[in-house]
């Protein structure tokens, strides 16, 4: 029996309304989840904007535009970091000295209190002439102090550039360079005055804007600090003198601070996701393909620029703690970030590296380089009241209150820094990093061939064996690490050997012991 005409019209009136009732059931639920996706949205876009307005309350720049402008503002003839920068232009290379195995050789600690070899000084000698410009201009700048490095057109300092940053170090290893040489020269004024400039060649970039500029004050803080041990450990100073120094010391350990780094690198992050949001997508990659995704799902974007604040924020409380909480707390949050940015759904950026390098500053940069200034104060006060007094403390406690207000506490242990007498003078040290005493060592190879830095030490020797003798040359190149590069860049071959007055057998010995010198 067939269907009549009012049933097929009924039938097709209930797909009808049930087509319509499906499309509004599907409007509705498409409506309700984007207007949830901008509820959602809206919640982190305000949380971001509150953390923002924090911020902002307390005194604090926001914008990587704020950053620049609160660095001072200073006239080009005032300006330290200018002339740095014209230090740095001058700069004469020597055969790549002031990076090389060469000045490895002659800038090292040295703890025996040997002067170096008659052929070693002559050619440091020809690189500080050849340099007299360059430190002329570091001297000029050393008594200006304060300075602002230009910036390039994306608002960043241009002395991060490696040029620059490169011409930091090596004017500190500059002055470090003159230090040595004249202390060996029994010249100790001008070493403490080559010394005290080798600090503020560091401290020319004024306020501490970010992390990179942070990086480079720890860097240069311990060959700064290694030039300090090695300048006394070849001549005496008078207390004046130590406590020029120790005032230096004591100044960049005041100075050494993440907060203000951590607050512009932060500053820096809100400009890099206002850039993941309006930068143009294709097709072509993988980075192409998240932000086009960051852009259909723009709470991603902002719980990620709230997570990115909240770490820099935690980083900084870590930067206020003690030195001796900072390393384990910086590494409790690392481990926590690296964590939550390895099981997120899109790996935040600008934060894929911060956890490692964030735990590295705090405690193999920033913990360790305070520490060794620390551990250099108390050393110099060791040296003043042995000046005073004629001989060694017997410990530390004796340096208080004349000397120290206090002995400083290990950031390593719930000690104090420790002292003890050694058998050709005195060490001063902390416990460092592997948290057990080595009695004051400054290396160790392990067996599996890695060098390691147990305690961080500074030595002092006694009286007598300051410059008491000089190294010849074959010494320097049974001590050095570097003999195979370091005779290379010099140019020598085995007639110049001869010439050293070196033996046939020495010459056999340095060929058994560097296989690179079986060319000789």
């Amino acid at each position: 029996m067939g269907v009549t005409k009012p049933a097929e019209e009924t039938a097709r009136t209930h797909v009808g309304r049930g087509c319509a009732l499906a499309a509004t059931i599907g409007l509705v639920l498409i409506g309700g989840c984007g207007l949830a996706a901008h509820l959602y949205d809206r919640h982190w876009e305000k949380k971001v904007e509150a953390k923002l307005a924090e911020y902002r309350a307390a005194g604090q720049p926001v914008t990587w535009a704020e950053v620049l402008a609160a660095r001072q503002s200073i006239p080009d003839e005032e300006n330290s970091a200018l002339i740095f920068l014209e230090a740095f232009k001058q700069m004469a290379p020597a055969d790549e000295l002031s990076n090389g195995p060469v000045f490895d050789a002659y800038a090292g600690v040295r703890t025996g209190g040997a002067r170096h070899s008659e052929q070693l000084r002559s050619i440091v000698k020809a690189y500080l002439d050849a340099n007299g410009a360059a430190l002329d201009k570091i001297r000029e700048a050393a008594v200006l102090l304060r300075g602002d490095y230009p910036r390039d057109d994306g608002g960043y300092f241009v002395w991060v550039d490696p040029a620059y940053t490169g011409g930091v170090r090596d004017a500190v290893r500059l002055c470090d360079a003159a230090a040595i040489y004249h202390a060996e020269q029994r010249e100790p004024e001008q070493a403490a005055r080559s010394l005290v400039q080798a600090r503020r060649a560091v401290a020319s970039v004024g306020e501490v804007a970010d992390l990179a500029e942070a990086n480079m004050r720890t860097d240069t803080g311990w060959s700064w600090v290694e030039g300090v041990q090695q300048t006394l450990a070849l001549c005496h100073m008078s207390i004046d003198q130590l406590r020029t120094v120790r005032a230096e010391m004591a100044r960049e350990d005041a100075e050494l601070s993440l907060h203000l780094a951590l607050r512009g690198t932060r500053s820096y992050a809100q400009r890099y996701f206002n850039h993941v949001g309006g930068r143009k997508a294709g097709w072509k990659n993988e980075e192409d393909l998240l932000l086009h995704l960051y852009r259909f799902l723009p709470a991603r974007s902002h719980k990620d620029a709230f997570f990115c604040y909240d770490v820099f924020d935690r980083a900084a409380d870590i930067s206020r703690l003690s030195l001796r909480e900072r390393g384990s707390a910086a590494e409790r949050v690392a481990a926590e970030v690296h964590e939550k940015t390895e099981s997120a759904l899109f790996r935040n950026l600008f934060l894929a590296a911060f956890p490692h390098d964030m735990w590295l500053f705090f405690e193999r940069g920033e913990v360790m380089v305070h520490t060794a200034l620390r551990v250099g104060c108390a050393a110099l006060a060791v040296e003043e009241w042995r000046l005073a007094h004629g001989r060694w403390p017997d410990s530390l406690d004796a340096l208080v209150p004349d000397f120290l207000d206090e002995v400083p506490d290990d950031p390593f242990c719930e000690n104090k820094i420790r002292y003890r007498r050694t058998v050709d003078g005195v060490v001063v040290y902390s416990i460092g990093p592997n948290g057990r005493d080595d009695g004051g060592r400054t290396r160790m190879f392990q067996s599996i061939g890695f060098l390691i830095n147990p305690d961080i030490p500074f030595r002092l020797l006694d009286p007598e064996l300051r410059g008491a003798r000089t190294l010849t040359f074959y010494e320097e190149l049974l001590d050095s690490e570097w003999a195979e590069p370091f005779l290379g860049e010099l140019g020598y071959t085995k007639d110049d050997a001869r010439a050293l007055g070196l033996s046939e057998e020495q010459i056999r010995e340095l060929r058994s012991r560097y296989p690179g010198l079986a060319w000789w």
